[in-house]
């Protein structure tokens, strides 16, 4: 998996792990805008970062549900500088994305899915970037959207 460097264009090889409880107190709202405690009491956190590097770049909490085969997207989020038109690194929500839709192959096939509720602004660009499907008050993915995005995002090609 990797990143693409915004101005160089250069791809970065990264790694998605699971972030220990310990490793909370460097997530601030210097940084990032939600408070991540909160989520580590009922979900599964992962951090992204480049390979060798400690700075956390993205977040994502999620929640299996294992009686309904599939993995939901609680929470995600780039760091600040890793936001808007002049981010220094692309792909990080996708990759995030991708990251808990090989999870729920792992965990859940032969038919995983993986579903979020998205903020209302973003819908339309989750349908449009990454192939999600409408499924009224969340979006999901599964099948060949989820294959999809494990190939393109995960192992980067």
């Amino acid at each position: 998996m990797y990143l693409l460097h915004s101005a160089s264009q250069i791809k970065k090889a990264a790694v998605v792990k699971r972030i220990a409880p310990a490793d909370l107190v460097q997530i601030n709202n210097e940084r990032f805008v939600f408070d991540w405690s909160n989520m580590a009491k009922d979900c599964e956190l992962y951090q992204l970062n480049l390979i060798n590097d400690d700075e956390i770049l993205g977040i994502m909490a999620i929640k299996d549900s294992s009686e309904q085969h599939w993995i939901e997207i609680k929470l995600l989020e780039s760091s600040m500088e890793n936001v808007g038109r002049q981010k220094e690194y692309q792909r990080i929500a996708g990759t995030l994305m991708g990251f808990a839709c090989r999870e729920a192959v792992k965990r859940h096939a032969p038919f995983p899915c993986v579903s979020l509720v998205p903020k209302t602004i973003l819908k339309e660009y989750y349908i449009l970037k990454y192939g999600m499907l409408d499924g009224s008050k969340f979006l999901y993915l599964d099948e060949e959207p989820l294959l999809h995005m494990v190939k393109k995002y995960y192992y980067g090609s």
